[in-house]
This record gives C-alpha cells, structure tokens and sequence, in this order.
C-alpha cells in the first residue's frame, strides 16, 4: 500500500506537469503585448514650434501584429504587418515618430501594442508640456525718496541706468533700464516663478 501511494502521488505530479500552460511561439498562453516609450520622458517639456520625436519599443511572446502612436486619444501613426510596416514573427519592435504639436498644453502620448490575434496590450504613456514661445516681465524703475509709493515729489522719478536682474525662472538674466526707467524681459518660459533682484 505504502508503495502504491508513492507511485500514485509520482504519476500525478507528472500528469500535473503535463497540463501547465506554455508562453509565446506555439499559440499557448503568452503573456499579451507590451509597449514602453524611450522618448520623451514622462514631465518633458517643449517649447511650441519643437518637434517632438517619439521613440518607442514594444513586444509580444507571439508576435506583434500593429502598433499605434496616439496623442490625446487620437491615431497620429501605425506600423502594421497587414501593411507590410513590420514582420509579425518580431518579438520586439522599434520606431519613432516625430511629431510637431500646433497649439500650447498638455498632451497624453500613448503607444498601443497589438498581438497578432488582435488583443490590444496596455498602452504606454507618458506626458510631456508644449509651452507657447513665451512669457514676458516688464516693469520700470522709480525712485520714492519718501516711501509713500510714489513717485511724484520733487526729485523722484524713473532711474535709468539701473541693472535688473531676473533669476530662478531661467538663467540669470538682467538689463539696464531706459531713459523712462523701463524694462522687459522677453520669451521666459511659462509655469515657472521668477524672482528679482
């Protein structure tokens, strides 16, 4: 009986054995296709008018059959094997596409991997910032010998000559004021704080 029990317990651990899925190649259970996204990074930012190069490898334990370069949701590109884009035997892929937003904002960019028996892997995603060409910070230098917040008593006035300086925001930056005592510094980028001094 005791010798019985041991070969009974063998063969089922061997016909155990026998039924444990396989991954990729043989139409087995593979693991669903995936996608990563080597550039841009995720936070990057862009001024308005960059191209921005999308950079993009994906995989599949069987295969890939399409994938899609998405922005905000909508298809900006696809590199399909019915298209003849790719081999459909490849189990990892590589592509870029360079992409050049027309308006300021936040943008989704999403890379959509698909097997080759149709079922969509998870998306990649990043987000990246396109700011507008720029801000700007203008001003004029008065003197208020008498602090009340003006600068219209005898011997007060714009200052020209005066050094500005801008920092935090940017490189150190700085002008000398105008005759008026004025000032601008132009194309800052927007979403930053800047500070003078």
């Amino acid at each position: 009986m005791k010798h019985a029990m041991r070969w009974f317990f063998v063969a089922a651990l061997g016909l155990a054995g026998c039924n444990f899925p396989t991954r990729g190649g043989d139409g087995g259970h593979a693991a669903g296709p995936q996608a990563w996204i080597d550039r841009p990074l995720e936070g990057s930012g862009f001024l308005l008018g960059d191209t921005v190069p999308i950079v993009w490898h994906a995989s599949g334990d069987d295969g890939l059959r399409r994938v899609e370069v998405q922005v905000n949701g909508e298809t900006m590109d696809v590199v399909d094997a019915l298209q003849g884009d790719l081999d459909p035997d490849l189990f990892l892929v590589e592509g870029e596409f360079v992409w050049t937003p027309d308006e300021a904002g936040e943008y989704l960019l999403q890379i959509v991997p698909t097997g080759p028996d149709d079922a969509e892997g998870a998306p990649a995603e990043n987000r990246i910032t396109v700011f507008a060409d720029g801000g700007s910070i203008a001003g004029a230098v008065y003197a208020d010998l008498n602090e009340d917040e003006d600068a219209d008593d005898p011997g007060e006035g714009p200052l020209e000559g005066v050094t500005v300086i801008l920092v935090e925001c940017t490189e150190k930056l700085s002008l000398i004021t105008t005759a008026n005592g004025g000032f601008r510094f132009e194309n800052l980028p927007f979403g930053t704080d800047c500070r003078m001094d």
